[in-house]
């Protein structure tokens, strides 16, 4: 069996956004960022857009980290995002995928 890998680190616009990660590799971690990214903005059909890189992934992201705000929920292919993760505008953290 595989193991999961964790990742966090900054969202696609870079305006606060975060995003949590549990992946088999970077490049899992890339793949499933990219295909959060494409259901939110309503691409889903279009597998050609990449919105997050593995370069991105290694270079931003904390590998092997899954973050406070991600403490008591468990492990799991997929990922979790917040538009906003700090300050009076803060919004949940959700799951996308």
């Amino acid at each position: 069996m595989k193991k999961l890998k964790l990742f966090n680190g900054r969202d696609w616009e870079c305006r606060g956004g975060h995003l949590y990660v549990a992946a088999y590799s970077t490049k899992d971690a890339a793949e499933l960022a990219s295909a959060a990214y494409r259901k939110i903005k309503g691409y889903e059909d279009r597998p050609d857009i990449e919105a997050t890189s593995v370069h991105e992934v290694r270079t931003y992201w904390n590998k092997g980290c899954w973050g406070n705000p991600m403490e008591g929920v468990v492990p799991e292919r997929g990922v979790w995002w917040t538009p906003k993760e700090y300050g009076p505008s803060a919004q949940p953290i959700r799951r996308i995928i």
